[in-house]
């Protein structure tokens, strides 16, 4: 999987030209199996998505949304973590979104066995699988940010001196 996660994402562009590191981007790659009526809620995803329909077929419902560069995803099944609902919060906050809801869809497609779809990183979309035994394979890629690049710089930075690499205690040390 991390083979073909980082020969795409060099095909791509995403990332920097570097073997093996966080800059370089990251990815996954995923089998979605499903049964006829089986949907997904509307959410959206942080990473730039390529789906690959291998069986069945699969309706997908997509509607665009304002947060161009999210940071985290919208979906219902990260409510139960209080640090991901968090992220999500100031992601929208930062982005200017935070009182953005899922909107009507502007477009349906049907995938069919063979057919790719790619959706970028905070497009709203539901799946419904049509047919039994419906595969489709996912591979999900994400380049690092810009604040990612500026951190780690500052973070070698301030490693070079010693007071910055004293560890923070509550204690006399």
């Amino acid at each position: 999987e991390e083979r073909a996660v980082r020969a795409v994402l060099a095909d791509v562009g995403f990332g920097l030209p570097r073997e093996e590191s966080w800059l370089s981007g990251r990815g996954e790659v995923e089998v979605f199996c499903a049964k006829r009526g089986h949907a997904t809620p509307w959410h959206t995803d942080f990473q730039e998505n390529f789906t690959v329909q291998l069986r069945g077929r699969k309706r997908w419902r997509l509607a665009p949304s304002c947060e161009t560069h999210p940071l985290r995803a919208r979906a219902e099944h990260f409510e139960a973590d209080g640090s991901v609902v968090e992220d999500q919060a100031k992601s929208r906050w930062f982005s200017g979104t935070a009182r953005e809801e899922r909107r009507e869809p502007t477009e349906i497609i049907t995938l069919e066995p063979g057919d790719a779809l790619y959706f970028p990183a905070g497009m709203w979309h539901q799946v419904e699988s049509l047919d039994d035994d419906n595969v489709s394979l996912n591979v999900s890629l994400m380049a690092p940010t810009w604040a990612d690049l500026v951190c780690g710089a500052m973070r070698h930075v301030l490693l070079s001196r010693e007071s910055a690499r004293k560890r923070v205690t509550t204690g006399p040390h």
